[in-house]
């Protein structure tokens, strides 16, 4: 699921005109021959330097993507024009935590740029299709504090939007989304940490620093790459150190160790 910024001209506001969707003067898609292609930058990604590639090419509508797409064309997807992009996966009962902070680790950002949660209906058995969102650390915030101040109000939702909006019902993705921000204390949201994961934390902060407005799309193509076949460690940590620098022993290790956990999760099986 990909939300779009679209903007319309003046004029078009002032008639309530919709805005023309820019993605449909795109070329087809190569799998699903949709007009739904883009084009991501992939500036102070580790795709950039694994793929050796300025920009990546992107299906909306499949997910097909690519860096050589001779002749295509494509929308150019900058800035905010992309505020969130969903995918599911299957997991056992309980890993949805595990999953998220494996994600923000391993992609170093904000742990709340990568929220996960699972729709639970009523009177059925414990639902394993996990949703797990990309987004800028802004727009999961002021998600997370929309939703828990209609909810403080006693509304609730109806049956069809708690089926299309598990984030909605799930109180780990509001208290994730609110953590560090304030907000948590002012609704009374506050997250109790165990010492082990506090020390897991404090670690994971002295490892490597955390990258600032990454795209949710870009994070979206990383965690692809991360789960692949192909995925190959050696390049994932060369691509490591081009960004930030260096990457010291300690830091390589524990990367490591969040990557096995994040595909072991997902049922990915080890490190290639």
């Amino acid at each position: 699921l990909l939300i779009n910024g679209g903007m319309m001209s003046p004029s078009q506001a002032e008639e309530g005109a919709t805005a023309p969707n820019p993605l449909d003067a795109s070329s087809p898609c190569e799998r699903c021959h949709q007009r739904a292609l883009a084009k991501v930058p992939l500036k102070g990604s580790m795709l950039a330097i694994i793929w050796d590639a300025e920009v990546c090419f992107v299906c909306l509508r499949c997910g097909w993507a690519s860096t050589d797409a001779t002749g295509q064309r494509a929308e150019l997807l900058e800035g905010e024009k992309i505020l969130e992009v969903a995918t599911t996966f299957l997991l056992r009962p309980g890993d949805g935590d595990m999953l998220q902070r494996s994600v923000a680790r391993v992609l170093r950002v904000e742990s709340n740029c990568c929220s996960v949660a699972v729709a639970q209906a009523k009177g059925r058995a414990e639902s394993r299709v996990a949703t797990m969102s990309f987004a800028l650390s802004t727009v999961t915030t002021a998600a997370a504090a929309t939703v828990v101040k209609r909810n403080s109000r006693g509304a609730s939702l109806e049956e069809r939007e708690e089926r299309s909006r598990p984030f909605a019902s799930d109180q780990n993705w509001i208290t994730n989304g609110l953590a560090d921000t304030g907000l948590d204390l002012h609704f009374d949201k506050m997250r109790i940490y165990s010492v082990e994961l506090a020390i897991q934390e404090l670690d994971d902060k002295r490892m490597l620093r955390l990258r600032q407005e990454v795209s949710p799309i870009v994070m979206w193509l990383e965690v692809v790459y991360l789960l692949s076949p192909q995925f190959s460690l050696i390049r994932w940590n060369r691509a490591l150190a081009e960004v930030f620098g260096t990457v010291t022993l300690t830091a390589a290790v524990l990367m490591r160790m969040n990557i096995n956990r994040l595909r072991e999760v997902v049922g990915a099986g080890p490190i290639p």
